[in-house]
Order: C-alpha cells, then structure tokens, then sequence
C-alpha cells in the first residue's frame, strides 16, 4: 500500500528551528532592517521599539532603499515531491537544505511517502497507485538484495515526499516564479 501524504510549508520561527514563524518574529526581521538602514543613514539614535514601522515605511517603501532589506530573511519548512523541489533549486538565489535520497534508507529508516498530484484525474488515480507502488516495490528488493540507498533511489518516482528547509531572502522572494500550483496552494 503507497503511503499517501498531505505537501505542507509553513515559516521557520527564529531561534528555535522547530517553530512556528510568528507576528513576532516578523516585526524582529523588520527592526533588524531598519537598524541596518540607521547604520547606513547614521541615524541609530532614532531607532526605538516602535519606529521600525515608519521607517520601513518612509525609507524602504516611500525612498525605494531596497538594498537593506538584504540583511533578513525566511525560512520555509516543507515536504513537497521531488518534482516541485527539482523546479525550486533551479533559483540560485535561494538556499536549500532538503531530505538526502542519496543517505536516506527508507528500508531503514521510516518507509517512502508519496505526495498525489493535486490536479491528477480520477480517471489515472488508480494507474498513479499502480506506478509509484511498483516503484517503491523495486527500491525495496534493490535494497534487500544489497544495493545502497544512492543506486536504488534511481527508481524513485517525482512523487516522493521530500522533507525541505529553503531561505528565501527578502530582496529575492517577490522574483520566485510560484513553481506550480501545488506551491502555490501550500
């Protein structure tokens, strides 16, 4: 039986890479933009707890001084397919830090997870189960029979979860085409 999961991505809180990205979090990213635009303005003085607001505001949007918001950035925490991660990477301007086919034993380990196109008929959902469970057959026989978790995985269909950490920079996340519309509803 194909073990079927839901895709998910949510922010990474700071501090603790196991949390939630929180308002919080969101107005820190924004105060440490604003100090480095006070550096570059010299005006440190005037940054107090609440003028990270006007200053974004007036110097970042009103001004167009792009160039600090360089200085923050987000983490997304997701399992997405294969598929959508292949399309991510291909953005250099991204950092990634995604679940190794090559290291991972899913005989070992925890068993495969294969995330169902969301836009897939239900003419070839059967055909999909078919496919992705013969996959996961053969990767687990190669296994058992002595090959390494880097040579079986060339049996692996798209559809395999993939646990991912991607940085989106601020100054580079609105040029991020959405990758599909999978990504898109995440």
């Amino acid at each position: 039986m194909v073990n079927i999961i839901e895709p998910y991505a949510h922010l990474v809180g700071v501090g603790d890479p196991t949390s939630i990205f929180t308002r919080e979090d969101g107005i820190n990213c924004l105060r440490r933009i604003e100090y480095f635009g006070r550096v570059s303005h010299r005006s440190e003085d005037a940054q107090t707890d609440s003028s990270w607001e006007r200053f974004i505001r007036t110097v970042v949007l009103g001004h167009g001084d792009f160039s600090i918001i360089e200085h923050a950035s987000v983490t997304v925490d997701m399992v997405v397919d294969r598929g959508i991660t292949h399309e991510l990477v291909r953005h250099r301007l991204l950092s990634f830090t995604q679940e190794s086919t090559r290291f991972v034993n899913y005989e070992k380990k925890m068993p495969p997870k294969f995330i169902l196109p969301l836009q897939l008929s239900e003419l070839h959902i059967g055909d999909w189960h078919i496919a992705v469970g013969h996959c996961e057959e053969i990767y687990k026989r190669m296994i058992s029979e002595g090959e390494t978790p880097q040579i079986a995985r060339s049996v692996l269909p798209n559809a395999l979860a993939n646990h991912s950490f991607i940085d989106f920079f601020t100054v580079t996340n609105s040029n991020v085409p959405v990758a599909n519309m999978k990504l898109g509803k995440l």
